[in-house]
């Protein structure tokens, strides 16, 4: 996770999609904040709600294990106006737990495929990867 510092110059346009449950979130063209220029950002209705351009702002951001490439990026905090909105901790913190238990999944055939331990050390990598994230959006 990465976190963004600066003023809000631009919050391009985007596609509305639903959760399904009461929610939706937009996923926006362009971000800029300070000097950084986020391409496709994920934000939720509820965090879109207290952004505005041209306020002074911290935003969280997740890429995900692709780094953008695979996964969309997506803005789990913001701090605005001295206040803090965040995405549900229960809900980052299983859905990065459900993500290790998928890659140390994906790493037991793999190991028996390819007769080696490498497989492993990968499972072993996403394991300290979500877990930052964990740390990181904890301490955020």
């Amino acid at each position: 996770m990465k976190v963004y510092k600066g003023k809000i110059t631009m919050i391009g346009q985007g596609d509305w999609s639903s959760k399904g449950s009461g929610g939706g979130h937009t996923t926006v063209s362009v971000f800029e904040i300070g000097e950084h220029n986020l391409r496709k950002l994920l934000i939720t209705d509820y965090m879109m709600n207290y952004v505005k351009v041209g306020d002074e702002a911290e935003i969280l951001v997740s890429k995900g294990l692709s780094q953008g490439l695979i996964t969309r990026q997506v803005i789990l905090g913001i701090k605005v106006n001295g206040k803090k909105y965040m995405e549900s901790t229960v809900k980052i913190i299983f859905m990065n737990l459900a993500k290790i238990f998928l890659y140390f999944m994906l790493t037991f055939p793999l190991m028996l495929f390819y007769d080696s331990k490498f497989p492993l050390i990968l499972g072993f990598a996403a394991l300290i990867y979500y877990v930052k994230d964990i740390f990181d959006f904890l301490k955020f």
